[in-house]
This record gives C-alpha cells, sequence and structure tokens, in this order.
C-alpha cells in the first residue's frame, strides 16, 4: 500500500491548546459499518507491521491516527511514540508533528521552546508547507505561537527553505512586538537601528527599555545622548546609561563614563566616572583601561600616581594602544595639545626606561628622580630607593633604600607600601621580618589602589601565611585586584580554583575559571612597554 504522508494542522496560540486535525478532510461521525471497520482494521494493521519495519512513512501516518483518534482510539503518547520513530529517520512532517505535541503538551509536557526548535529543524529540512500553514494561522487566527515562529525564521532564516527577508520579518516582528514580546521590539529596532531609521527604531527600544531590557536601555541612551531619531538630551540619556551599567553593559559604561568626567549636560564626578571605566576596564575594553591610566596621571577623581598611571596605560598600550602613548609621550604640552613632553610624567618615564632596561643604568635614572623627589613626588623617592635597593649597583645602600620607602610611605606612596611589606615579610639586613608590618603595609598599598598588593594580601588569606586562612576574604582582594586591573599568577590561579571547586561562597564555574586564569599575569606589565618606546630629544 501507498501511504499518504498526513501533517497535522491546528490553530494555535502561545499559550493555548487546541485540537489538532489532520490534514485529510475527515467525514461527520457516523455508526460505522461492519464492513467499514474491518477495512480500517486491516488498513491499521498493514499500516502498523509497515511502521514496525521502520517504514517512515507508516510511522508518520500511524501517528496521526492515533493523535485524531482516526480508525484507532486516541492516543497521543502512542502518537508521540510513532512520530519519533518517524522523525529519528528524518521525516520532516513527522518532525513537526512532534513539535506540535510539545507545543500543546499532547504526550508530552509542554515546552515551546522544544516546539519551535523541532518545527524549524522540519522547515529547515524543506517542510515550506509548514510556513505556510503557520501563515494561515495567523491570518486566520492571529496565533501568537505562530507569530512569533514566522518572526523568528524570517528574521534569521531557515536553511534553504526560508531566506532572510528583514520586511516578512518586520510584518510578524512587529505583530509579536504588540502582544508585548520584548524580544520581537528588540528585534524590530535593530532592523531598523542598521538601516539608519533611528526615527522608526527608537519607540520600539523605549518599549524594551519600559520592561528592563538592559541593551535597549542603552540604545536609549545613545540615540537620546547623539541625537539618533529624537533631540539631544544628556541628562535623560544618562538615566537610561545608568540602567544599562548597572546591568553590566560595557558600552554604557564606558558612554555613562565620558558624560560624567566631562560633565557634559550632567554634573561632573571624576570619582564615578573612573568607577565606570573601571568596570568596563574589568571586561577588557582597552579604552577604558586607557582612560584609567590617565585619570591617575592627572589625579581626576583620585590622588595622582605615576605608577598606578603607567600599571593601566600599559596595559592598555598591550590591548593595542601602544601608538597612543609613543604619540602623547613625544607630543609638547603646549596650548591645546596635551601631550607629555617635558612634563613630570615624561621624566618619570624616562627614568623608568634607564631602570627597566635590560642592563640597567640606575645612575642616570638617579639623576632624573632626584629633580622628582625635590618636587615632592613622592612616587620619586620610591624609585630612588627601589634603585638603591639592587645589589648588582655598586652604589646599592639598603639604608638609603629604607629611606626613601619610609619618606615615600609616609606621604602614602601604595608602591613603597607595597615594597616594604615585602621587605618585612622576607627580613634582611637593613628590616626585620615583621608580620604585622607585612599585612599593614600590604593594606595601605590596596587602599592607594595597587592592584598587586590586593593580590598578596589574597594569596595570604588563601594560604593562611601569617594570617588566619580565609578564602572568601581572598575571593574579595582578587576580585579588587581585577577591577584595578592587575592579577598575577599566583592570584589567578588561586580564584580560578575556587570557581572550579566552588570554594569560598562561589558557585563552581569551569567556564569562569578559565576565563580568571587567563587573566594572570607575571611581572610589572610596564617592561615591556618601556623597552618598547623611544624618546626625541627634549627640547
Amino acid at each position: 500500500m501507498r501511504y499518504k504522508c498526513i501533517m497535522l494542522t491546528v490553530a494555535m496560540a502561545l499559550f493555548t491548546a487546541y485540537n489538532a486535525t489532520a490534514q485529510k478532510k475527515t467525514t461527520p461521525n457516523r455508526q460505522a459499518k461492519p464492513a467499514a471497520v474491518n477495512a480500517d482494521s486491516v488498513e491499521v494493521r498493514k499500516l502498523t507491521d509497515a511502521a514496525k519495519k521502520g517504514n517512515s512513512e507508516a510511522q508518520n501516518t500511524l501517528g496521526t491516527y492515533y493523535y485524531s483518534g482516526k480508525k484507532v482510539k486516541q492516543n497521543y503518547d502512542v502518537a508521540l511514540k510513532w512520530f519519533s520513530m518517524a522523525a529519528k529517520q528524518k521525516h520532516v512532517k513527522a518532525i513537526a508533528n512532534m513539535g506540535l505535541c510539545y507545543q500543546l503538551g499532547r504526550g508530552i509536557k509542554q515546552d515551546s521552546v522544544m516546539a519551535v526548535k523541532l518545527y524549524k529543524e522540519s522547515i529547515k529540512a524543506g517542510n515550506a508547507e509548514l510556513v505556510k500553514q503557520r501563515e494561515e494561522n495567523v491570518a486566520k487566527n492571529k496565533s501568537a505561537f505562530d507569530i512569533n515562529l514566522l518572526a523568528d525564521i524570517y528574521y534569521n532564516g531557515c536553511g534553504n527553505t526560508v531566506k532572510k527577508n528583514n520586511e516578512l520579518a518586520l510584518k510578524y516582528l512587529k505583530m509579536a512586538a504588540a502582544n508585548n514580546s520584548i524580544e520581537a521590539a528588540v528585534r524590530v529596532a535593530t532592523i531598523y537601528d542598521q538601516a539608519k531609521m533611528y526615527t522608526e527604531a527608537l519607540p520600539y527600544y523605549q518599549k524594551a527599555a519600559s520592561k528592563g531590557d538592559a541593551v535597549s536601555e542603552y540604545k536609549c541612551g545613545d540615540y537620546l545622548c547623539n541625537g539618533k531619531g529624537t533631540k539631544v538630551n544628556k541628562a535623560q540619556a544618562a538615566a537610561y546609561l545608568d540602567k544599562a551599567a548597572k546591568k553590566n553593559v560595557p558600552n554604557a559604561m564606558m558612554m555613562l563614563g565620558d558624560l560624567l568626567y566631562k560633565g557634559d549636560g550632567i554634573q561632573q564626578d571624576y570619582a564615578k566616572a573612573m568607577g565606570l571605566y573601571k568596570l568596563a576596564a574589568a571586561k577588557n575594553n582597552p579604552v577604558a583601561v586607557w582612560n584609567v591610566g590617565i585619570m591617575y596621571k592627572n589625579g581626576q577623581g583620585v590622588k595622582p600616581n605615576y605608577v598606578i598611571a603607567l600599571q593601566w596605560l600599559a596595559d592598555a598600550a598591550s590591548k593595542g594602544m601602544k601608538a597612543n602613548f609613543q604619540k602623547l609621550l613625544n607630543e609638547p604640552n603646549v596650548e591645546i595639545k596635551n601631550g607629555w613632553k617635558n612634563t613630570d610624567f615624561y621624566s618619570f618615564v624616562h627614568a623608568m626606561t634607564f631602570m627597566e632596561s635590560t642592563t640597567p643604568d640606575y645612575a642616570t635614572a638617579v639623576k632624573e628622580l632626584t629633580i622628582l623627589e625635590k618636587k615632592n613626588i613622592a612616587v620619586a623617592s620610591t624609585l630612588l630607593g627601589f634603585c638603591y635597593a639592587d645589589k648588582s649597583w655598586k652604589k646599592a645602600n639598603e639604608k638609603k633604600m629604607m629611606a626613601y620607602y619610609e619618606k615615600a610611605a609616609k606621604a602614602d606612596d601604595p608602591y613603597a607600601n607595597y615594597l616594604l611589606a615585602k621587605l618585612y615579610f622576607e627580613g634582611s639586613y637593613a628590616v626585620k621580618a615583621d608580620k604585622n608590618k607585612v599585612v599593614e603595609c600590604y593594606e595601605k598599598a590596596s587602599e592607594g589602589g595597587y592592584a598587586p598588593a590586593k593580590c598578596e594580601l589574597g594569596n595570604l588569606y588563601f594560604t593562611g601565611k601569617i594570617v588566619n586562612k580565609d578564602i572568601s576574604k581572598a575571593i574579595a582582594y582578587y576580585n579588587d585586584a581585577l577591577l584595578n586591573g592587575y592579577l598575577s599568577k599566583e592570584a589567578a590561579d588561586n580564584l580560578a580554583s575556587c570557581y572550579q571547586q566552588g570554594l569560598g561562597g562561589v558557585k563552581k564555574d569551569a567556564e569562569m575559571a578559565k576565563e580568571i586564569a587567563k587573566r594572570g599575569k607575571v611581572g610589572n606589565v610596564w617592561t615591556a612597554l618601556l623597552r618598547g618606546i623611544t624618546f626625541e630629544q627634549k627640547n
């Protein structure tokens, strides 16, 4: 017997189930004659025999009989069984019929996501008839489920059966958006946005933003900030951007940070701008990393610190902004130019290059640093101490080293406190080991924003060296270090193990563990930069 494939059709809504019927025309339910019953029984037996032998057409047809109760007693469980067997053989209409069962909860728990997946699989395999049926359902019944399905397949395309079609996608997406689908509203807005039809896009972004969609909140802020499809209103833009930034949208952090930094349409606030830039930097935004470095250099929202500034700027340089560093290094700081040439920061960087050379020239570095120290730049004292600490230099002098470190520490230089902590941990001719001093100095360095000190404190609490072991406290220091632009390899490995094993109150997260492990750095981030830049002769 040649079995005609029977496709089920239903009028569907997103959360409402209707009775499904087969495509074949059905006759009124009359008392069947014995001969007809026998004929039906023979047909069902033959279908069953063929189905059991693996005939997918018979399996699908038998499934439709059990689904609709035609010629057999209605049984959704059995129907789904036969559909599943046929679907395993890639029978496209059986795959769609499985989708119907999942959509309406017939023979299986209702699962709209699985239903859509199966429908799309069937369409992708060539079931164009299903698309036509769904379009007819929408025309007749405004089925919300079908609206969303059609919007999806026209927006993304579905194999060779349905090509991407923005015009049809918009038609169904707008209908879905009218049914309060936030995803559809965002997609409508995105299509208009990509076509630079900002006036048309804005209402849909606003609708999605009103429901808390983070990307739409950012886009509303962007439109209001830049006058896309509306008048510029920086204050309203900031309100949208603030909501998106709190939901971890990096672009929103950057845009709001810029408004706060410049005081553009809102109250200038360097500290808040710095906080937003750091959050964006933690997500590997190189411009944010650069901005934080500039703010530490200039002392905007924080106490100026050239070492921390260099740490951030060097990290930005490693992320593609080395040319910016080189340009500003040799550009004068006059009139409208904001270059560093002939500035204290220039002299600091110049001295550091002599210290970080493969063959350090401490004598030349000391000359430049001495000039900076006379200007009461605390980090210059720290670096002078560093020069005298290197025993490979013939003028090494531990007493001078300690004098410079302590002077800088009294001026609250975090790098000086960091170096003192290391000395107190190891002990030397100049200073006795003192575990209390170790923690005290690291804490002062940490409070000053020096990330390596936060890493060391985290390591102490992670291992229980000289302090009581406290994994939760270690994690807090590690996270703070990440937010402040640097995570040592040991700190990264320890934090990664916390996520790998679920230590210290964090949930197990293998992907997070891998990401954190990649962040670990060895040594100073500025060494590579300082060995790769050039200086023009001073004027």
